[in-house]
């Protein structure tokens, strides 16, 4: 069993894991043919019949963003319909029904409904679940529908939408590159493959020059495309990272230019989990989700700020990082502001790696031991920051 089918209640919990066990884990990438249309199909066609949509895409700070356009429309009086992934500590945190996670009974309803009319096709958990998601949008009315990719976004099971009111392209990264390119520019090409004729494409403040990626993509297909400026002016976000300005900035202009009502307070109100959450005040632990180099990077801003507020300070990292990452990407930009590093075993994620391993993959700048979550905190006065990804978060909940 993995931690995405985890679940308090057994029933779904049993669900969730026969998904994982009788569907397959190959993707096919077919978005016009296949099982997964077969499906979307018997159900009606919920994607057609969706509340206006925003569909967002990118590498980092699409669930950020998300939060962000949330907490404006809400603030605005309107229902909101949001499908984000992966969850943290249970599945119904993926589909969010006017403004609520979708509650265990209704999730039930839907479990079943799929699985009776699927009938043992085999697809991806992703592919099951989208549309059940479609399904409970199509049935419950709302104002608007909040939609993150899961992987890319030109061959994304999410990209079956015809007409989103906007697409949104956050920051691009390094990230599953065995999908969408090692090259950043192919990874760009990827992203913009949610824009559609006709519907605004905003992008956020990008840190790799791929704009001429989105300007060509939006040109071929006919949409009018939104480079957003970083709001520097943007001091009280709910979210903590000088890297939330970009994405509460393009949130903002989404909805600015799609003529909504807005009140900036609302991005103080907004939370999303494990991202540079705080988790303990005394001792000062820290938790966020990112697991590649640029999630690293945002990282390190952080960590910067901390090192020249208080240089007296240690800050301790405690790491753990899926079989597929690269340690010494990951550690390049944070060891200039870190004292030592904790490995710890990462063994329920898709790709699993114990504390050793890793360890023995870091060539290490500062001082580094294997340990585990409970034994790390040893000093009231150190700041420690759990970072590499968000299986980790189930275990830091219960400190």
């Amino acid at each position: 069993m993995t931690l995405d089918s985890n679940h308090p209640n057994s029933e779904i919990q049993a669900k969730l894991e026969a998904i994982y066990s009788l569907h397959t884990k190959k993707m096919d990438f077919r978005l016009d043919k296949g099982p997964y249309r077969d499906l979307l199909t018997a159900i009606g066609n919920p994607h057609l019949h969706l509340p206006p949509a925003i569909h967002v895409a990118g590498t980092n700070g699409k669930g950020s963003t998300i939060v962000f356009l949330k907490s404006l429309c809400e603030a605005a009086g309107m229902s909101v319909h949001a499908y984000t992934s992966p969850h943290l500590l249970k599945f119904n945190e993926r589909i969010t029904l006017n403004g609520a996670h979708i509650s265990d009974a209704v999730l039930n309803h839907y479990l079943d409904m799929i699985e009776t009319t699927n009938a043992g096709a085999p697809l991806t958990f992703f592919e099951y679940t989208t549309a059940l998601a479609f399904k409970a949008f199509a049935d419950h009315p709302a104002d608007i529908c909040l939609l993150e990719t899961g992987l890319g976004g030109r061959l994304d099971c999410t990209n079956v939408i015809e007409k989103p009111m906007a697409t949104v392209i956050t920051s691009i990264g390094h990230d599953h590159m065995d999908w969408l390119g090692h090259d950043i520019t192919d990874i760009a090409r990827e992203k913009a493959g949610i824009m559609k004729a006709g519907s605004p494409c905003f992008i956020a403040p990008q840190d790799y020059d791929v704009m001429h990626v989105f300007e060509k993509k939006a040109k071929d297909v006919g949409c009018d495309l939104h480079a957003v400026k970083r709001l520097d002016d943007l001091t009280d976000l709910g979210l903590a990272g000088e890297h939330q300005k970009d994405n509460a900035s393009v949130a903002l202009k989404t909805l600015e230019t799609l003529g909504h009502v807005i009140n900036r307070a609302a991005l103080a109100v907004a939370k999303w989990p494990a991202r540079m959450e705080k988790i303990s005040d005394s001792p000062e632990i820290w938790f966020d989700c990112g697991h590649n180099q640029e999630g690293a990077e945002a990282i390190a801003k952080q960590l910067k700020q901390w090192r020249t507020k208080d240089p007296d300070r240690h800050i301790h990292l405690v790491l753990a990082l899926a079989r597929d990452k690269d340690p010494n990407d990951f550690l390049a930009p944070l060891w200039p502001y870190i004292d030592h590093v904790t490995c710890v075993d990462l063994l329920n994620a898709r790709n699993p790696q114990s504390a050793e391993e890793l360890r023995i993959r870091i060539n290490a700048q500062k001082p580094v031991k294997i340990g585990t979550i409970d034994d790390v905190f040893s000093d009231a006065n150190d700041i420690t920051m759990i970072t590499g990804s968000l299986y980790l978060y189930e275990h830091v909940k219960t400190l």
